[in-house]
C-alpha cells in the first residue's frame, strides 16, 4: 500500500515562520522504519490551493491512505484535507490524529467527517498497528487507541486507551527531512535573533493540570535521556547548521547533575536557545547558569496577576513568585516572556482589572495579553458543557473553538474586557539617546540610538512601530533595553502622511493595542474619516474613542478604498487575502507603520 502523511498549511504567508509540528515528524519517522512505502507532503511554501496541490499528489503517487492531524484549532484546514483526498479518490483511505482526536474524539471524527480512522493519544505504535491491520495482518480491534464508525451498527467503536510510551529514547528522530524542514529555518527565530533555529523536544506531557490546559501526548510526565537528546541537536547542527535551538517542551525540568552537563553542552556547541519554566522553580544561580550558556529567551506560563485566579487555574504559583522569577530574569539580563490570559471562571471585573493594572505598573517585564480559549480536553471545556455554555460540541469544533464567556461577569462585562486587553498600553522604562526611527519597508522601522546602558550607538531592524513594548538587546553590553517605539515618530511626517487618506473611504482593521499607542501618540489622526474593523465578534459594536468597532462586511457596504492593517504578525498575511479575495472595491492595503514613509503615495 502506498502511505501518505501530509502536514496541515499552518501558515498563508511564504515569509512567515510556523511551530514545526514535532509530533507529526516523530509519527511519520516511526512509520518509515517499518520500510512501508510512505511519502511525506508538507502543504507549506507551496503555491497553489490545497485542492490542487493533493490532487496532483494522489494521482501522481497513488496513494491508498492518506493520514493527517494537529490540534483542534486546525480543524478546517485538517477538513479540507480529508474532503479533497475522498472527492478524488473516493475509496482512499483517511487517518486522523493529534490533540484534536485525542481531547475530544467522538465530536471530532462527526466535525471532519471525511476522516475514516482516528489515533488517540501517541501515534507512534498505533499507526504501525494500524497500518498493519489495512494489510490483513491483525484484527482491527486489537489495536489500541483507535476510533473508527462500526458500519453495520452505525456507531463509533473505540478500542482499549493506548499506553503512554515509556521510553522515549526507542523512537527515532523526527522526520525533519520528510517535511522539508530545511525551508523553515530561514524564516523561524523564534524570538531569538537568529537564523537556522532549530526546535527539539526534551520531553512529554507536563506534571500539573491547569484548567486551561490541555496535554495531547498523555498525563504522565517523561523525559528523554540528556545524551539521546544531545545526539538529536548534534544531529541538527551537522545537517541543517542550526545556530540556536527552540526547546518545545511544555515544561522543561532537569536534575542538577542534568542541568549542568545541558548547560555546559550548549556552551560547547555556541548555541543560543529558548526554554520554559515555571517560577516556582528557578533561583537566580540557575538564572545566571543558563544565560552564562546561551539561553537567550525565557518563556514563563504567568497567567495571571491575581492570586484568587491563579488558584483557581490550578497553577499552585503566586503573584509573589512571579515577580521574584522575572526580576531574577532582569538582574541576569536574560529576557523573560510571559503572558496574562484573562476568562477564567472565576474572573470578575475586579480581578481582570487587578491583573491589568499590575501589567501597567510592571512595564520593565515583557508580558503578552490575550484570552483564554476554552480547548476541548481541558478542565474549563469539561465545565462549560457541564453547566451548558457549549450545547453542541461538534458545532463548537467546526465553529473553530470560538471565544466564550465562562466566567462570573455578564456579557456586556466580558465584551468590555476583551477590548480593554486588547487596547491596552503601557510604555517602556528606557529611553533611548538619540533615538530615532528609520523606514525600511513593509509597516517596520530600523530604530537607531544609542544604548541607554553601555552607550553604544547602534541598530536594531525592522522593529513594529507602535507594538507598545519592543524588548531589544543591545548587541555591546548584552543587556536588555525595553523601549516605547512611538515616542520616536516624527509626528509632523505621520499625520502629514495621514491626511493623504482624505477623499478615500478607509478602514483600520484589528483594534489591539498598536490603535491605542496610534492614538496616545498622535490624537490628531482620530479626527479623521474612518472606520474601525475587528473580525472578533464580542468587539463587534464596542466603541473606541468614540468611534464604533465594525465587523469586516462594513468594507463591503461602504465600498471601502483602503485599508490599514494594524500589525505586522504572520496572520496579518490572512487578512491581506481575505480583502484581495472578498472585497474588490479596495485598491491598497497599508499598515500603521507606513505613514512613516517619507515617499507614501496613495
Amino acid at each position: 500500500m502506498n502511505y501518505c502523511i501530509v502536514m496541515p498549511r499552518l501558515t498563508r504567508d511564504d515569509d512567515a515562520s510556523y511551530a514545526f509540528p514535532v509530533g507529526m515528524a516523530y509519527v511519520s519517522a516511526a512509520l518509515k522504519a517499518t520500510e512501508r512505502h510512505v511519502i511525506t507532503y508538507n502543504l507549506n511554501y507551496k503555491k497553489g490551493t490545497v485542492r490542487e496541490l493533493l490532487e496532483r499528489l494522489i494521482r501522481e503517487h497513488d496513494v491508498d491512505v492518506i493520514a493527517s492531524g494537529g490540534l483542534t484549532t486546525q480543524y478546517s484546514e485538517l477538513r479540507e484535507i480529508f474532503e479533497t483526498a475522498k472527492q478524488m479518490k473516493p475509496d482512499i483511505i483517511t487517518w486522523v490524529g493529534g490533540g484534536i482526536i485525542t481531547a475530544s474524539p467522538v465530536p471530532a471524527m462527526e466535525a471532519l467527517e471525511y476522516a475514516d480512522y482516528g489515533m488517540i493519544g501517541e501515534g507512534e505504535i498505533t499507526i504501525c498497528e494500524l497500518a498493519e491491520a489495512m494489510e490483513g495482518k491483525r484484527e482491527l480491534a486489537s489495536v489500541d487507541g483507535l476510533i473508527y464508525r462500526d458500519g453495520e451498527a452505525e456507531k463509533w467503536v473505540i478500542t482499549r486507551p493506548r499506553k503512554e510510551i515509556e521510553d522515549l529514547d526507542a523512537l527515532p528522530f523526527p522526520d525533519y527531512e520528510g517535511f522539508e524542514y530545511d525551508q523553515l529555518l530561514d524564516k523561524a527565530n523564534f524570538e531569538l535573533n537568529a537564523e537556522h533555529s532549530g526546535v527539539v523536544s526534551f520531553s512529554r506531557s507536563c506534571p500539573f493540570n491547569c484548567t486551561f490546559c490541555f496535554h495531547p501526548s498523555g498525563t504522565k510526565y517523561r523525559k528523554r535521556s540528556l545524551s539521546n537528546i544531545l545526539n538529536e541537536v548534534d544531529y541538527l547542527i551537522e545537517t541543517y547548521h542550526i545556530q540556536s535551538l527552540y526547546i518545545s517542551d511544555e515544561l522543561f525540568a532537569l536534575r542538577q547533575t542534568e542541568f549542568d552537563t545541558f548547560c555546559d553542552a550548549m556552551k560547547e556547541r555556541n548555541l543560543t536557545y529558548m526554554i520554559s519554566l515555571r517560577v516556582d522553580m528557578v533561583n537566580q544561580e540557575m538564572i545566571n547558569r543558563l544565560k552564562e550558556s546561551g539561553c537567550r529567551y525565557a518563556g514563563f506560563g504567568l497567567e495571571s496577576a491575581d492570586n484568587t485566579i491563579l488558584k483557581s487555574m490550578n497553577k499552585h504559583i503566586t503573584v509573589e513568585q512571579i515577580d521574584s522569577a522575572l526580576q531574577m530574569c532582569r538582574k541576569a539580563n536574560l529576557t523573560a516572556q510571559g503572558n496574562f490570559i484573562f476568562g477564567d471562571e472565576a474572573e470578575t471585573v475586579e480581578t481582570y482589572h487587578n491583573t491589568l493594572n499590575w501589567w501597567k505598573a510592571h512595564p520593565e517585564y515583557n508580558i503578552k495579553l490575550g484570552y483564554i480559549s476554552v480547548y476541548p480536553g481541558s478542565i474549563l471545556y469539561q465545565n462549560a458543557c457541564r453547566r451548558g455554555i457549549i450545547t453542541d460540541e461538534v458545532e463548537y469544533i467546526r465553529q473553530g473553538c470560538p471565544q466564550i464567556n465562562v466566567t462570573k461577569m455578564t456579557d456586556q462585562e466580558y465584551r468590555t474586557m476583551m477590548l480593554d486587553i486588547s487596547t491596552a498600553v503601557k510604555r517602556g522604562i528606557d529611553s533611548i539617546p538619540e533615538g530615532h526611527l528609520r523606514y525600511c519597508g513593509a509597516g517596520l522601522a530600523d530604530v537607531q540610538g544609542r544604548c541607554p546602558h553601555c552607550g553604544h550607538m547602534a541598530v536594531w531592524k525592522e522593529r513594529e512601530i507602535f507594538r507598545p513594548i519592543t524588548p531589544m538587546v543591545c548587541e555591546h553590553c548584552q543587556k536588555i533595553v525595553d523601549a516605547y517605539l512611538p515616542e520616536y515618530i516624527d509626528k509632523e511626517l505621520y499625520l502629514k502622511n495621514f491626511q493623504k487618506l482624505r477623499g478615500y473611504k478607509t478602514a483600520l482593521w484589528g483594534m489591539i493595542s498598536p490603535v491605542e499607542a496610534l492614538y496616545q501618540t498622535i490624537s490628531d489622526v482620530w479626527k479623521a474619516d474612518f472606520f474601525l474593523v475587528d473580525s472578533a465578534v464580542k468587539k463587534q459594536g464596542l466603541q473606541l474613542h468614540r468611534k464604533v468597532i465594525e465587523a469586516p462586511d462594513i468594507i463591503m457596504r461602504e465600498n471601502i478604498e483602503i485599508v490599514i492593517i494594524t500589525f505586522t504578525s504572520v496572520s496579518a498575511g490572512s487578512i491581506c487575502r481575505t480583502v484581495a479575495e472578498k472585497y474588490p472595491s479596495v485598491k491598497r492595503i497599508l499598515y500603521l507603520g507606513d505613514f512613516l514613509d517619507p515617499n507614501l503615495d496613495l
